[in-house]
């Protein structure tokens, strides 16, 4: 049984259980071992199809030169690779993997659904970054009843967990997530378990459960593979600084933090940094270093002001005002408030927005506001925008 995180001491140390040698969840429906000139023609292939018009594509897809399983495969790695923040590559290549599956030839085994099934969760996906909510819901209807393997199932489970994450269905989130954790774990591929459990972590973290967040990001942090997610294992280390401040143990708060720096270089796309410099500033507050805080969080509220996110701007605001309340500027933070009411003028949502600022604001100006009162904000405010919207940003994983 894993410890209580508080009592946590020597996580780190600690053999969490592992294969022998790393396993990877392939993105194949064939084993990995493919020829190399099948896997050079399917590459020709592919170029040869993106030279076409969308309407030509699906003309010379009937045909059976393009039923290829290396195609397949490559279709799927290529548009996995996409996501999540290349959203349009990934939609054209996850397109072109949902009409080919269904044509490959069949062998009657759980191959024959498998790739068709990750090119159905990958298009979901995709559609999911978009915020195009319903057409993903009905991609991965579509893709539940192909998900006859166990690796299928636990890809399926996770991708759809991340909806229901920006849908604001919260326990179906976690619960989807817990059986993509299981799934993984019967095929003993401890890396995508240890991202099971950093997602976990992050969602507990996104609703303030501070003890069960540092659990699953601790145990994440031991096998998180490297490379392919470096914004997840930023966030998994940013993550658990939080934890560590806010239960007092500053020694290990301040050593997750600087783990996290080494993956800073290695994530390229600006929003992404922008939720990994939010999560750091979140945790430079709880770490006492306020003026590093209000820096960080004012950066991140400036361009979710700028790009007009007005979720994430009052989100930004209510992190940035709990800083200037503990430096005593409590009379200055109805200018945050106004800021957001000029700014979102006429936007959707704004209501609901000021209906959570515009009270306590006040009451901050005031000198009535104690920081706890305002920090519980914001859980509510964040759920509220996913049920009510606009909704937030994605999760950006997949």
């Amino acid at each position: 049984m894993t410890k209580a995180w508080e009592d946590e001491e020597t996580w780190d140390e600690e053999p969490y259980r592992r294969p022998s040698k790393p396993l990877t969840l392939q993105l194949v429906v064939r084993p990995a071992g493919s020829r190399p000139r099948a896997r050079e023609e399917a590459r020709h292939l592919l170029e040869e199809l993106l030279g076409l018009t969308p309407e030509k594509r699906l003309v010379e897809l009937l045909g059976e030169r393009f039923r290829r399983p290396e195609l397949l495969e490559l279709l799927l790695e290529l548009s996995h690779a996409a996501l999540p923040f290349d959203v349009s590559r990934a939609v054209e290549l996850a397109s072109l993997a949902t009409e080919i599956g269904p044509r490959l030839p069949r062998t009657g085994g759980p191959e024959d659904t498998a790739g068709a099934c990750r090119a159905l969760c990958l298009a979901a996906t995709a559609r999911r970054m978009m915020g195009d909510y319903a057409i993903a819901d009905a991609a991965f209807q579509q893709a539940g009843p192909l998900a006859g393997s166990v690796p299928e199932r636990g890809w399926f489970c996770r991708a759809l967990a991340l909806l229901r994450w920006d849908q604001g269905r919260m326990e179906e989130a976690l619960a989807l997530l817990r059986q993509a954790e299981q799934r993984f774990a019967e095929m003993q591929d401890f890396p995508e378990v240890a991202v099971c459990r950093a997602l976990l972590g992050l969602l507990h973290l996104d609703e303030e459960r501070i003890a069960r967040a540092a659990s699953c990001l601790a145990q994440a942090s031991q096998d998180l593979p490297e490379g392919p997610r470096p914004w997840l294992a930023a966030q998994t280390w940013l993550g658990l600084s939080i934890c560590w401040a806010a239960g007092g143990r500053l020694g290990k708060a301040h050593a997750a933090r600087q783990r996290a720096w080494s993956y800073y270089a290695e994530v390229k796309d600006e929003r992404a940094l922008s939720w990994i410099q939010w999560m750091e500033g979140r945790g430079a507050h709880l770490l006492g270093e306020s003026q590093e805080a209000e820096a960080l969080l004012g950066e991140v509220r400036r361009t979710m002001l700028g790009r007009r996110h007005l979720p994430e701007a009052t989100l930004a605001t209510l992190d940035l005002a709990l800083v200037w309340l503990d430096l005593g500027r409590g009379s200055e933070v109805g200018g945050l408030v106004e800021e957001i009411a000029a700014t979102f003028a006429g936007s959707p949502g704004l209501d609901l927005a000021l209906s959570g600022l515009e009270q306590p604001g006040a009451h901050a100006v005031d000198g009535r506001l104690s920081p706890s009162a305002w920090r519980a904000l914001g859980p509510v405010l964040r759920l509220a925008f996913r049920l009510q919207g606009p909704p937030l940003q994605p999760v950006p994983f997949a």
